[in-house]
C-alpha cells in the first residue's frame, strides 16, 4: 500500500476510504503492519476514516489476536492489475481498486430460511463472547432463501462481487456415509470457483438443527404455537442422551427416526447398518421390538410404531411413550 500515490491515484484513495468507512460503521475488522497503518495515518482522509485508523492503531495487538480466530480473511492488494483469487483455504486476495466503485458492505450469510440465519447469528455472538472479542460486534446481513434458492442467491452474489458471502445448508444425510443433497453440493462447487469471497459450509448433520445447540431453536420457538403443542417433546429431548453423540446428528427432526430403518425393508445398506448399530447401543425403552428390527412387525415407515428418536418439528410427530 505504501507504493500507492494517494495524491494522484484517486481510485485507490476512494477504495481506502470505503474500507476504513466500513470499519468506522462496525462492519469489518482491518489489521495490518503498524508501519503501514502509521503511514496511512499521515494522509488526508475523511473524519470517519481517520477515526477508524486511530482506533485500529490503538487496539492493533488486540485486533491481531482476534483476527487469528477468524477462519475467513481477505488480503487487500495494491496491485491494480491483479485478479480476485483464493490464495489458500479461507483466504482471498482482492485488489484494493475493486472497492473504488463498489461499496464495502457487511458480509452476508445465506441459509435455507431466516430462522436458521438468526440461529447462526446467535452462534457468532456466542463465539465472540467466548473468545473475549470485547468492543466488537457481529455485523452481517441475513438471508433465508428457501432450500434450493440458496444456490441462486449465492451465484448472484458471486456475479455481482459486492458482498462477501457465506452459505450454510443442510445435508439431508440420514447417516454419515450418505451423499449430500444437491443444494449443498452445488453451493460447495460455487465456493471453489475462487473468483469472489464466497464460502460454503455443510452442517455436520442432517439439518442445521442437528448440529447447533438445541436451546437456540427452543428459545426461538418458545412463544409459538409449535412450542405450546410440543413442549413435552422438548422436555423429553433435554433428558435424552445418546450413547454416542454422533447419532443425534443424523436423526430425522421432522418425522422422527424409526426402527424400521434398521430392518430388511430398508434397501439402503449403509443406512441399515448405521441405524442397526445405533439401535443396539440405545437402552430400553427406546427400542423394545425385536420383531421390528427383524422386519417382521413393521413393514414400512407409516406402520412403524417403534421410535428411536422424536423431535418437536413438523406434523404428525410420534412421541415416545
Amino acid at each position: 500500500m505504501k507504493e500507492v500515490d494517494y495524491g494522484v491515484d484517486q481510485d485507490a484513495t476512494a477504495a481506502i476510504e470505503q474500507v476504513f468507512s466500513s470499519v468506522f460503521r462496525g462492519e469489518h475488522v482491518v489489521v495490518g503492519s503498524r508501519s503501514l497503518l502509521e503511514y496511512l495515518a499521515t494522509k488526508q482522509w475523511s473524519i470517519a476514516s481517520r477515526a477508524a485508523l486511530t482506533g485500529i492503531l490503538a487496539r492493533l495487538s488486540e485486533l491481531r489476536s482476534i483476527s487469528g480466530l477468524q477462519q475467513y480473511k481477505v488480503v487487500l492488494s495494491s496491485e491494480s492489475d491483479s485478479q480476485i483469487s483464493k490464495i489458500s483455504p479461507g483466504i482471498w486476495k482482492v485488489p484494493i481498486h475493486h472497492f473504488s466503485n463498489v461499496a464495502l458492505t457487511p458480509s452476508c450469510v445465506v441459509a435455507e430460511n431466516i430462522r436458521d440465519a438468526n440461529a447462526l447469528e446467535i452462534c457468532a455472538n456466542h463465539f465472540h463472547m467466548e473468545n473475549g472479542a470485547k468492543g466488537l460486534r457481529v455485523s452481517l446481513v441475513k438471508e433465508g432463501s428457501g432450500g434450493p434458492e440458496v444456490v441462486t442467491a449465492m451465484k448472484q452474489k458471486i456475479t455481482d462481487k459486492r458482498q462477501f458471502v457465506l452459505s450454510v445448508t443442510d445435508t439431508d444425510k440420514s447417516n454419515p456415509a450418505s451423499p449430500e443433497c444437491p443444494t449443498s453440493s452445488k453451493c460447495s462447487s460455487l465456493s471453489k470457483m475462487g473468483n469472489w469471497v464466497a464460502e460454503h459450509v455443510s452442517v455436520h448433520g442432517r439439518e442445521i438443527e442437528n448440529a447447533l445447540p438445541q436451546n437456540l431453536f427452543r428459545d426461538s420457538e418458545e412463544n409459538s404455537d409449535a412450542w405450546i403443542d410440543n413442549s413435552s417433546s422438548w422436555d423429553f429431548l433435554e433428558h435424552r442422551v445418546f450413547p454416542e453423540d454422533d447419532v443425534a446428528n443424523w436423526v430425522d427432526l421432522k418425522k422422527g427416526t424409526f426402527l424400521v430403518r434398521t430392518s430388511a425393508v430398508n434397501t439402503d445398506e449403509a443406512d441399515r447398518a448405521y441405524w442397526g448399530a445405533a439401535a443396539n447401543a440405545i437402552a430400553e425403552p427406546f427400542h423394545s421390538s425385536k420383531e421390528c428390527i427383524d422386519g417382521h412387525c413393521c413393514k414400512d415407515m407409516k406402520s412403524c410404531k417403534c421410535v428411536l428418536h422424536s423431535w418437536p418439528w413438523g406434523q404428525g410427530l410420534r412421541q415416545v411413550s
